[in-house]
């Protein structure tokens, strides 16, 4: 008996986490300043669902294995966390792909590409108030912004080509002999 009522005393703990945490996701926005030179400054994005949002879910599954009774309101929320592990493990890949892309650029990448930059962070800026893995169009949000890097790397792909070419040109020409003796025809005109 004295076991059961500290399970119950844990599952009202559990029905208060879940009640506080309302599946809540915020992007929170920073500055990242590597080396601290103000030269190059990049603008992360993090992840904010409480860890223990995923633990009293986790608890949630195995208290029901043992046979507790759980509210409602937490089986339902239960029931979502496969969205909740597919809308964090989305959002966690694209914004891995936006942070090495953008740390890939140099200073000249950067200004060709500023309008495009500001443009993703646009298409990012929803996510930066609240996602709800319970919501419809969260994927959608996720699958737009991905959408959007795709098309920044095609651009970014294209622009590297064309420098690539351009050195190689610019290689060729640097090393091209050219003769200062004008060819003479027979006759002794040019």
């Amino acid at each position: 008996l004295n076991r059961v009522s500290i399970s119950i005393d844990s599952l009202r703990s559990i029905v208060n986490k879940l009640k506080l945490y309302k599946e809540k996701c915020h992007l929170y926005q920073y500055v990242f300043d590597p080396i601290g030179t103000k030269k190059k400054i990049e603008i992360k994005y993090l992840i904010n669902y409480d860890p223990n949002l995923k633990e009293s879910l986790i608890e949630c599954y195995y208290l029901e294995k043992l046979g507790f009774n759980l509210p409602e309101s937490i089986i339902q929320i239960k029931l979502q966390y496969s969205k909740y592990e597919q809308l964090s493990n989305e959002l966690r890949l694209m914004l891995e792909d936006y942070h090495l892309t953008i740390a890939s650029l140099d200073t000249i990448e950067v200004s060709l590409l500023q309008s495009y930059i500001d443009h993703i962070q646009i298409i990012i800026k929803p996510g930066r108030s609240r996602i709800s893995f319970g919501e419809i169009g969260n994927l959608d949000y996720v699958n737009e912004c991905k959408k959007q890097l795709e098309k920044f790397h095609s651009i970014l792909n294209q622009i590297r080509k064309i420098s690539l070419d351009i050195h190689e040109h610019l290689e060729t020409f640097r090393f091209c002999i050219i003769d200062p003796i004008v060819p003479r025809h027979n006759d002794g005109m040019l």
